[in-house]
């Protein structure tokens, strides 16, 4: 049902990646070639989205909003972003498209291809 790829001798199910107690990923937009990349935590139930920021040569992670089981992403006021943002819209495509995800490509941490 969700997009799998072998990965180090394990076959992952993408919702399952995501959704786990921590997880760091990048998607790439084949149209566009953008590539961002996230870093989702689980806290009491609730998933928070960073987005990775790079300020010269140093990058950190910025809060840009939370799901829940609905996967459905939502900013709040300590959002770093707008929700009309490239990159808060590209991991709402994600979510929301999690099971049939095409046009994007989805790395680990170590730009290993996930999908």
């Amino acid at each position: 049902m969700y997009s799998q790829k072998f990965m180090g001798g394990i076959i992952m199910n993408m919702k399952t990646y995501v959704t786990a107690r921590e997880a760091h990923f990048t998607l790439e937009s084949q149209k566009t070639s953008a590539r961002y990349t996230y870093k989702v935590n689980l806290y009491n139930g609730t998933w928070f989205v960073d987005l990775k920021v790079f300020t010269g040569r140093k990058s950190t992670y910025e809060y840009i909003g939370y799901f829940r089981k609905d996967l459905v992403l939502r900013a709040s006021v300590t959002s770093a972003v707008s929700p009309v943002t490239p990159m808060f819209q590209a991991m709402k495509y994600f979510l929301n498209h999690i099971g049939d995800l095409q046009n994007i490509i989805v790395y680990d941490n170590s730009f290993t291809e996930l999908n």
